[in-house]
């Protein structure tokens, strides 16, 4: 049934706008707001794969990054279960990430620490470590600390630092957007846990195949998403170890398809899988 055909445009069918519209509704429960005619305008540009990427968003966040990528903001209004869509800038939707990122409570490390490059690969925006700075305290209360990483990890810490040279790599040869950088800049580990840290190369991994236009590399082995409950329940270091070989050897293959294409990697790490 088309929902907006016939709306705008003396009768004009507009199948974009309706696939939106349920895709709002099934992930909200919200109901789409008649749009004006630059936002008709960027709907009707989008592909089957835009498309796609809405129907698999589950939350508003992922909704909003969705349309933020296309110079779109979404805003809810919960009285009337609707989702208004109207044109932002790129400066703009740049000062509301800035704004949503510095209400994020950062804590600031006076000595060389290695979580600071963590932070730095997923793309945060930091003052670079300064090693005469004096520590900083934050109410007398104890800091979290990153975990010990075991031998078997020892090459964990570069492949967070690939991360951004790979997306930079894929925005400089056209397979993604700048729209798609930011989003990936977003992925970032909910603490300093291993556990957690290849949990989130994982979605930065998902998110990045989702995205990347042209390069597709097969999936070898089970990652963190279809790893058994019981691993998950005791998250132990085989199992990690595990996800994190498998993330290795796709990592390799992602750069093989890359130069496949003709496209010059830069630094290619010696201590990937070949």
């Amino acid at each position: 049934m088309a929902l907006f055909g016939g709306m705008f445009g003396g009768g004009q069918k507009h199948p974009n706008l309706d696939q939106l519209s349920l895709a709002i509704h099934n992930s909200l429960n919200l109901q789409l707001a008649p749009p004006g005619d630059e936002v008709m305008t960027v709907t009707e540009a989008m592909t089957h794969h835009d498309l796609i990427g809405f129907q698999n968003a589950h939350s508003l966040e992922g909704l909003q990054e969705l349309f933020r990528a296309k110079s779109l903001r979404a805003t809810v209004d919960p009285s009337a279960q609707t989702l208004t869509l109207t044109i932002a800038t790129p400066e703009e939707i740049d000062l509301e990430l800035k704004a949503e990122h510095g209400a994020v409570k950062v804590l600031h490390i006076g000595e060389h620490h290695g979580t600071s490059r963590i932070i730095k690969a997923f793309g945060a925006a930091a003052e670079p470590v300064k090693a005469a700075a004096a520590p900083t305290t934050i109410a007398a209360a104890p800091q979290p600390t990153a975990a010990a990483v075991p031998p078997a990890f020892e090459h964990l810490e570069a492949v967070e630092r690939l991360c951004s040279v790979i997306v930079d790599t894929f925005v400089k040869h056209g397979q993604l957007t700048t729209a798609d950088k930011e989003v990936l800049k977003k992925i970032k580990p909910v603490d300093y846990t291993l556990e957690a840290r290849i949990g989130a190369l994982e979605r930065w991994k998902a998110e990045l195949s989702r995205r990347s236009r042209g390069i597709h590399v097969q999936q070898t082995g089970s990652t963190s998403l279809l790893a058994s409950s019981a691993e998950s329940e005791h998250k132990s270091e085989e199992a990690v170890l595990r996800r994190f070989d498998i993330l290795l050897h796709w990592l390799g293959k992602l750069i093989k398809a890359l130069e496949h294409k003709g496209f010059k990697f830069p630094a290619k790490p010696v201590w990937l899988p070949h």
